[in-house]
């Protein structure tokens, strides 16, 4: 059973008039939200009160309260109008909730799968993010008159139905309410991933701690051209020999750093050997398995690219088993898949003849471009399926010492914005007044090509 357990603080008057000030500020400005000195200032209290006031309201959240990542996002949830005993709709039509709810479960999630992953039950105690999340949504759905779900397996079929099938509604775009937190395997789905980044995603953070190990040695030595080395040779070798590994771990490019192999592979099981051979994925490189007739990928997202694998031909690695390696599956999400694009980017702009630098500042951005005027532009690659939830995290690149840059950019993969409409729009919308751009990779590869041009005139 999970044990829904909704921790209550225990309401006073001043807290009700802080829900009150909230809710009056937010309907006089048409539902924007209010700022934390709008709110010290309603409430008569000078400027410099603004401390408390958010003391008191972290007291109140989750519950009668909450916010999310952005600015502006502060609002009184369903709990808090009912104690301002403010009328609440008794269906899913009603007042939505917030998606905090959802960002929590995301993550609660890709921490359970990973657990299974290892070969470990599901067992209490969950997750925290997990716990909050189940018992969030089992608060809203208490207020309409609705059952929550009341055990693990009821909460994973919720899961597995799109948002806009859940007993309570989120106010988000259609296209991310036809979708759900997990696929038909039981895995995370991109919205699954993307949302659970926003807190801690498990199997990113497993990533993290791998490479951060890699670029502290890499700080430590002062070797920055072998982290480069390093990291490209797991982009383009996904699946190696073990006497591939073993010479790329004593390579002099990589030095050091060499000895961080061995954590980043693993031998590929049995089950993906058709014969004396693998077959690989024709985008990202990675081990392909047949499964109920199909072949799978590490992430769906490769069967799209690929065209179900059948536009972009499959690649074969010969090897027994036991002698293959593999990266492991963290490594292969959030170095291989996204270095592909980083690394394409750079051969497509060193055959225009621009000098490019990756990863640049042990990974303070992706490529570092550099033009005949001695003038600098910078460049990050985001490969996200939703750009409301890439929005918070695109942020003014590092420009401190050997990072500075005149111009800098977030270039997103061409088809990310062929099958969304209004990518762009959303993410130029959400940076303006930021001094860097949103464009796509071709864009910002016209963009260069024409400054170049320019230059040698």
């Amino acid at each position: 059973m999970i044990e829904v357990v909704v921790c209550m603080h225990k309401i006073t008057d001043y807290d009700k008039r802080i829900l009150h000030e909230i809710v009056s500020l937010t309907e006089a400005h048409n539902g924007r939200p209010p700022s934390l000195a709008e709110i010290t200032l309603a409430l008569g209290y000078p400027n410099s009160s603004r401390g408390n006031i958010q003391k008191q309201l972290v007291k109140l959240r989750p519950t009668y309260v909450d916010w999310g990542e952005g600015s502006r996002t502060l609002h009184v949830t369903q709990p808090g109008r009912a104690v301002l005993e403010i009328p609440i709709s008794k269906d899913n039509d009603g007042f939505p909730i917030p998606d905090t709810v959802l960002t929590l479960i995301a993550s609660g999630l890709t921490s359970l799968l990973a657990d299974v992953s290892k070969g470990q039950p599901f067992h209490a105690p969950f997750p925290d993010a997990w716990q909050r999340g189940i018992n969030m949504l089992a608060a809203e759905c208490f207020l309409r008159n609705v059952d929550p779900p009341g055990h693990l397996h009821a909460a994973f079929e919720l899961c597995r139905m799109p948002l806009k099938e859940w007993p309570v509604r989120f106010s988000l775009p259609s296209l991310l309410l036809d979708e759900a937190l997990l696929d038909e395997n039981n895995q995370p789905t991109s919205l699954c991933r993307e949302y659970a980044l926003t807190r801690c995603d498990a199997e990113q953070e497993a990533c993290q701690k791998i490479m951060v190990a890699v670029l502290g040695d890499a700080r430590h030595s002062r070797i920055p051209d072998a982290y480069v080395s390093f990291r490209q040779f797991l982009i383009e070798h996904p699946v190696v020999t073990e006497e591939e590994l073993l010479e790329k771990s004593f390579d002099p490019q990589v030095g050091t750093l060499g000895s961080h192999f061995i954590d980043l592979y693993e031998r590929v099981p049995n089950s993906f050997f058709e014969a004396d051979k693998v077959l690989l994925c024709g985008f990202c490189g990675w081990t392909l398995q047949r499964t109920r007739g199909r072949l799978c990928c590490g992430d769906d997202r490769c069967r799209v690219l690929t065209g179900d694998f059948i536009q972009i031909s499959i690649k074969t690695k010969k090897g027994s088993p036991g002698k293959l390696f593999r990266v492991r599956p963290a490594i292969r999400r959030y170095v291989v898949a996204p270095g592909i694009y980083e690394i394409g980017l750079k051969n497509r702009l060193e055959e225009m003849g621009i000098i490019v630098q990756l990863w640049p500042g042990f990974d303070a951005y992706d490529l570092q471009i550099f033009f005949s005027d001695d003038s600098v532009w910078a460049v990050d690659v985001k490969d996200w399926k939703f750009p409301h939830l890439l929005a918070s995290h695109l942020t003014p690149l590092d420009d401190r010492g050997n990072l500075q840059w005149q111009r800098s950019f977030y270039a997103i993969p061409d088809q990310r914005i062929q099958e969304y409409h209004g990518y762009l729009d959303i993410l130029q919308n959400a940076a303006a007044g930021n001094n860097f751009s949103v464009l796509s990779i071709n864009d910002l590869i016209e963009e260069i090509h024409k400054y170049k041009e320019r230059l040698h005139q």
